[in-house]
C-alpha cells in the first residue's frame, strides 16, 4: 500500500463519494493516474466505482470497515509484522484490523499458518498460495463474514499458539476491551484459552469508548498495537495494568 493509496482511502472515507477530478487535484496527480489507483483499490474490495466517481462500500459490508481509518490500521499492522516470523502459526480473529494484518503477513512472510474464525480472510488472501489458512467452523454470520458459537470451542481443542491477534470496538479503564457483538466476544475469549499472548490491534479512535459486551479486562492484554501519538492517559493505563504498547 503506497502513500497515495492511503491518501485516497482517507479522502473517500471522509467524503463517502468523491469525483475522480477532485481526487486528482487533492492528490496532485493526473486523472489517468488516479483511475489506475482506483482500479487497483477496487480490485482489493476497498471502494466502489461509478462513472467519474469513487465511493465507500455499503456500510454493512466488512469492506467498508476496512476503509474506515485504513491508514491507522495499516500502520498498526506494520508494527505487528515485526513480531511475526516465517514458518509461524498464529491465531487471528475476524474484523477489519485483523484482515489488514493478515494481508500484510501474507505479503511479507513465508510459510505462515493462520488459524481464524473469519471467512473473509481466506477470500481476502486467495492469491497468496504460500499462506495456509485454517478456518474454525461454527455458525456463520453473513454481515461480518465470521463463524461463531460453541462449535468453535470444539475445533480449538486441536490447537495452541504463542500469539493471538484480535481487534476491539472499545477500550477504557472501566470496561476494559468491549465489542458490539456478544457471540464474537465469546469466541475471542475461547481463542485466548489456546494462546500464550494476547495482542490487541486498534486505532486510537476506539480509546475511551465502550461497547455493549465485554471482551477482556485490561489485565488480560499483553500488547496493544496502534498508531503513534499515544495519549499519556493510555500510557498510564498500560503501566497500571502491565501491558505494553507497540
Amino acid at each position: 500500500m503506497n502513500k497515495r493509496h492511503l491518501q485516497i482511502l482517507t479522502l473517500i472515507s471522509q467524503f463517502k463519494k468523491i469525483e475522480v477530478k477532485s481526487l486528482s487535484e487533492l492528490c496532485d496527480v493526473s486523472q489517468v493516474t488516479i483511475r489506475k489507483d482506483l482500479d487497483e483499490l477496487e480490485k482489493k474490495g476497498l471502494l466502489k466505482r461509478e462513472h467519474g466517481f469513487a465511493m465507500v462500500n455499503n456500510e454493512d459490508d466488512l469492506n467498508y470497515r476496512l476503509t474506515f481509518n485504513y491508514e491507522e490500521k495499516y500502520l498498526a499492522a506494520q508494527k505487528a509484522l515485526k513480531i511475526i516470523n516465517d514458518h509461524e502459526t498464529i491465531m487471528i480473529e475476524s474484523g477489519s484490523s485483523c484482515a489488514i494484518l493478515a494481508l500484510e503477513i501474507a505479503k511479507a512472510h513465508r510459510d505462515i499458518t493462520i488459524i481464524t474464525n473469519s471467512c473473509f480472510i481466506p477470500r481476502y488472501l486467495k492469491d497468496f498460495k504460500d499462506t495456509k489458512i485454517i478456518v474454525l467452523g461454527g455458525e456463520y454470520q453473513g454481515k461480518s463474514e465470521v463463524n461463531v458459537g460453541p462449535l468453535i470451542k470444539h475445533n480449538l481443542r486441536e490447537f495452541f499458539v504463542d500469539k493471538l491477534f484480535i481487534g476491539t470496538d472499545g477500550i477504557n479503564e472501566e470496561m476494559g476491551l468491549t465489542g458490539n457483538d456478544y457471540d464474537r466476544c465469546e469466541v475471542v475469549r475461547m481463542m485466548k484459552e489456546k494462546a500464550e499472548h494476547l495482542y490487541v490491534l486498534t486505532d486510537l479512535s476506539k480509546y475511551n469508548k465502550k461497547s455493549n459486551f465485554k471482551q477482556f479486562d485490561l489485565n488480560d492484554i499483553d500488547y496493544l498495537i496502534c498508531e503513534d501519538n499515544v495519549p499519556n492517559s493510555l500510557k498510564e493505563l498500560s503501566k497500571k495494568h502491565k501491558f505494553k504498547i507497540l
